[in-house]
């Protein structure tokens, strides 16, 4: 049990390095449709200014709604702050994750339960109660005496 949590903890480490990067990627490009689209209702830019692929793919983001300028930017600008927010969260699960699977700690184990969760990735919180399971089981093997 404890090579299965050590194994599923580094990969919940490494997922959720790679989620992060991926998280802050699409929060910049969130933030910065949802800017474009601050510009165009401002009349900074025409939409004839996007080159075709952008208004695709900003019809894409928007689901092809026709809407206020502005209204679509704040929902950009909210998308934007959510993958931010997981990302931010991310970065704590993998250094936890990493730190779990070399000390056998309760603590520790519930912090990547938890942060696993908040990040989006949840691995974490799978290896988190493999460990919890572990503790449980080296536990109960310390306190029974084996008959003989």
């Amino acid at each position: 049990m404890k090579t299965a949590t050590r194994i599923v903890l580094l990969i919940a480490g490494i997922l959720a390095i790679v989620a992060a990067v991926g998280y802050f990627a699409a929060s910049i490009f969130y933030f910065a449709a949802g800017g474009f689209m601050v510009a165009l209702d401002q009349g900074a830019v025409s939409i004839t200014d996007f080159p075709q692929w952008a208004i695709d793919l900003l019809a894409k983001l928007t689901n092809g709604q026709n809407g206020n300028p502005a209204e679509i930017a704040a929902a950009l600008f909210v998308g934007g702050a959510f993958f931010l927010v997981a990302a931010i969260f991310c970065i704590p699960a993998a250094i936890l994750s990493f730190m779990a699977r070399g000390k056998d700690k309760q603590g520790l184990y519930i912090a990547c339960i938890v942060l696993g969760v908040l990040s989006g990735t949840g691995l974490p919180t799978i290896g988190g109660i493999l460990g919890l399971i572990h503790l449980g089981v080296d536990k109960e093997q310390v306190e029974e005496p084996k008959a003989e």
